[in-house]
C-alpha cells in the first residue's frame, strides 16, 4: 500500500472517530437533566424536574427550595417565589406541586 494512501486512511479514521465522540457528547448534554422530590409533613408532594446538569433542592417543614440554572425557586404552602419575587399562587389544599425548569423557564 502506498504511504500517502495509508496516511489518508489514518486521517479519515481520525475524523470519523472525532465525529462519533462529538455526536455522543452532544447527545449526552441534550438528554441530561435532574429531578428531585419530597413529601411535606402535610402530605403535599413537591416534584422538581430540570433540564439542567446542576440541581440543588432543600426540603424543610412546609417549603421546598430549588436552585437550578442559577435561579432560586421557593415553594411555600400558598405561593411560588422565584429569585425573591412572587410569581404565582398555589392552592393550599393541593396535594402535589410539580415545578419544571426548561431552557431557563420555570413552570408549575
Amino acid at each position: 500500500m502506498d504511504r500517502s494512501l495509508k496516511s489518508g486512511v489514518w486521517i479519515a479514521a481520525t475524523l470519523v472517530m472525532f465525529a462519533v465522540v462529538f455526536v455522543a457528547l452532544v447527545a449526552l448534554v441534550s438528554l441530561s437533566g435532574s429531578s428531585a422530590g419530597g413529601t411535606r409533613s402535610s402530605g403535599r408532594t413537591v416534584l422538581v424536574v430540570s433540564d439542567t446538569l446542576y440541581l440543588c433542592s432543600e426540603f424543610c417543614k412546609e417549603s421546598a427550595t430549588i436552585t437550578a440554572n442559577n435561579r432560586k425557586s421557593v415553594v411555600h404552602p400558598t405561593s411560588l417565589i422565584v429569585d425573591g419575587r412572587k410569581v404565582g399562587d398555589l392552592d393550599e389544599a393541593a396535594r402535589a406541586v410539580e415545578v419544571r425548569v426548561k431552557f431557563g423557564t420555570i413552570t408549575f
